[in-house]
C-alpha cells in the first residue's frame, strides 16, 4: 500500500480512513466500465492507498442487479489478498423498480439488506453501514433503530445516514450513534455548509463523507467553465477537478470526498488533489460561490 494519502479520522471510531477515498457507484450504475476495467480502477485505488471504498447495494441498473457493486469489490478485495487496511462502507435501504431510486425504510426491508450485503461482501460484520435515504412513509427513528438493532447484533460496526437534513440528523442521534453523514455536496452545491450540517458534523465528531465531490455526472463539465476555479487551477498547474477536491478538505478536518472515477486517469487526477496547496484567499473565493 502506498501511504502518501492522508487519513482524516471517521468520526469518534478509532479508524482513520483516506481523504480522499473512493466512491464505487460509477462502476456498477448506468454507462459503467466493462467489469474487467471497473475491477482495475477498484486496484489502483487500493494501491494508491486508499483505505475506504463506498457501496450500496443499489448500485446496479436496476433491481435484478442489485449488489453488482457489491459482488466487484469483493471480488477485487480477494484478489488483492483482503487487506484488513480497507474499510468498506454499504448501504441500504434503497429498491430500484424499473431503475428507479425508491426509498425503503421499514426495519425488516433494512434488516434484509443488511443481510445480503453481508454475504455479497464475504464478512460477517460491515464496517459502515449507512441508511442510503430516508423514507418519508417510515419515522426516521424506526429505520435507525434497525441499524441499532444490527450494531447490537455484531453484524454492523459502525452506523451512518446518507442523503439526511439536520433535522433528520438531529433525530436519528437519539437512538444511534452516527459515526458518518454522506450527502451531496461540491464547490457547485454548498448546501451544507449553509444550513450548518457540516459544522454540527464537526463540532459532534461525525465524519462528513462528501458523495458527488466535483458535481456528480450531470454537472462535472461545468467546474472548468468557473473563473475562479480555472484561475486557481492555473496557477497551481492542476486540473478543475482536482482544485475543487482540494477544497473540500480543506473547509473542514472532518470532510471525506469520495472519487467516483471510472478511468485510471480520472483516478489520479483526483488524488493528486491531495498535493496542492491553496492560499486562504482562493480557498475563501470558492466558498463565496455559494452567496
Amino acid at each position: 500500500m502506498n501511504k502518501d494519502l492522508p487519513l482524516r479520522a471517521l468520526g469518534t471510531s478509532t479508524l482513520m480512513v483516506s481523504a480522499p477515498s473512493f466512491g464505487a457507484m460509477r462502476l456498477s450504475t448506468a454507462g459503467r466500465p466493462d467489469r474487467s476495467t471497473a475491477r482495475q480502477v477498484l486496484r489502483a485505488a487500493l494501491d494508491a492507498g486508499v483505505t475506504m471504498i463506498d457501496t450500496s447495494d443499489a448500485y446496479g441498473l436496476d433491481s435484478a442487479d442489485c449488489g453488482h457493486n457489491e459482488y466487484l469489490i469483493a471480488e477485487t478485495l480477494c484478489d488483492a489478498g483482503n487487506p484488513d487496511w480497507v474499510l468498506v462502507a454499504t448501504k441500504g435501504g434503497v429498491k430500484r423498480p424499473g431503475g428507479a431510486w425508491e426509498p425503503d425504510g421499514r426495519p425488516e426491508a433494512i434488516r434484509s439488506a443488511c443481510e445480503n450485503s453481508l454475504r455479497r461482501l464475504r464478512t460477517e460484520t460491515l464496517g459502515l453501514y449507512y441508511l442510503q435515504k430516508p423514507d418519508s412513509r417510515v419515522p426516521i427513528e424506526d429505520s435507525v433503530g434497525a441499524l441499532a438493532d444490527l450494531r447490537r447484533a455484531g453484524k454492523v460496526r459502525f452506523v451512518g445516514l446518507s442523503n439526511v437534513s439536520l433535522n433528520q440528523l438531529q433525530a436519528a442521534m437519539a437512538e444511534v450513534t452516527v459515526t458518518a453523514v454522506q450527502n451531496r455536496f461540491s464547490v457547485l452545491y454548498q448546501v451544507d455548509l449553509d444550513n450548518g450540517t457540516i459544522p454540527f458534523c464537526a463540532r459532534n465528531d461525525i465524519a462528513y463523507v462528501v458523495a458527488n465531490p466535483v458535481g456528480g455526472r450531470n454537472r462535472n463539465h461545468l467546474i472548468p467553465r468557473v473563473p475562479v476555479i480555472a484561475e486557481i487551477a492555473a496557477r497551481l498547474g492542476a486540473t478543475p477537478h482536482a482544485v475543487a477536491l482540494s477544497w473540500l478538505c480543506s473547509i473542514s478536518d472532518n470532510t471525506i470526498p469520495l472519487i467516483g472515477a471510472t478511468r485510471l486517469e480520472s483516478l489520479l487526477d483526483g488524488l493528486s488533489s491531495t498535493h496542492l496547496q491553496m492560499s486562504p484567499n482562493e480557498t475563501a473565493a470558492i466558498r463565496a460561490m455559494s452567496g
